[in-house]
């Protein structure tokens, strides 16, 4: 899957992600969005609180292993389905 065929589909992944989280590591208000296609892709959401506006700050591969909560530092709040999406 190339760059460009996943910035057009940016707005779609925002609004079905697979799981939904938030990395400790950051300060602030930010999300993580990730989709499970191939390869899995995080979109980090930050909002510019003096401003008011959130923006992508970042889209990028993510592995599988990194999903699993004995692997990862993200809190992973949730895996949507569809009856809770």
């Amino acid at each position: 899957m190339n760059e460009l065929y996943r910035l057009q589909k940016i707005s779609q992944y925002l609004k079905n992600p697979d799981y939904v989280g938030v990395n400790p590591r950051e300060k602030g208000v930010s999300l993580e969005y990730i989709v499970q296609v191939e390869p899995n892709i995080l979109i980090a959401v930050k909002l510019d609180s003096k401003n008011g506006y959130f923006y992508v700050a970042t889209m990028h591969e993510i592995s599988q292993l990194k999903l699993t909560p004995e692997n990862s530092q993200r809190k992973i709040t949730k895996k949507l389905t569809k009856d809770n999406k």
